[in-house]
Parts: C-alpha cells; sequence; structure tokens
C-alpha cells in the first residue's frame, strides 16, 4: 500500500472523527433540548475553599500524575538512547 495508502487512510480517520464529531454535537443539542436543558444549566461558582475539600485519592491521583510527568517522562526521554 505504501504512501499513498497510508495517507488514505489517515484522511478517512479524520473525516471520520470529524463526522462522528458532529452527529455528537448534533444529538447533544437535540437531546438536551428534548429534556429542556439550557446551554448553561448550571451557573454555580466554585471557590478554593470546595477545591480544597476534594478527597484525599484525588489529591493522591493528582501528584502521581505530576510525578509521572516531570519524573519519569523526562528520564525516558533522555535514558532511551543509552538502553537502545
Amino acid at each position: 500500500w505504501g504512501v499513498p495508502g497510508a495517507l488514505w487512510l489517515g484522511t478517512g480517520l479524520c473525516v471520520l472523527s470529524f463526522a462522528s464529531n458532529v452527529a455528537s454535537t448534533l444529538l447533544d443539542k437535540t437531546e438536551g433540548m428534548k429534556a429542556g436543558l439550557s446551554e448553561a444549566a448550571n451557573e454555580e461558582e466554585v471557590s478554593i475553599r470546595d477545591v480544597l475539600k476534594l478527597r484525599r485519592q484525588f489529591w493522591y491521583l493528582a501528584g502521581l500524575c505530576v510525578a509521572i510527568y516531570c519524573a519519569i517522562l523526562p528520564f525516558n526521554n533522555i535514558a532511551s538512547a543509552y538502553f537502545v
């Protein structure tokens, strides 16, 4: 298939993704209107105190994500040259 086949496959996947996005948006709007929901259903403000009241598991998960992105991924990018 080669390069032209890969380009056609990529183009097809992009078109499929775009069509799915449009269908999802239309479905969301029509089902929202049927359910009587407005565009901004909840105008409630979030304060810092609300954020700080999140459960401990959330903060562990957030810290783990920060550790992975700040420490492990850069190490893998630098060290990959030595492990090849």
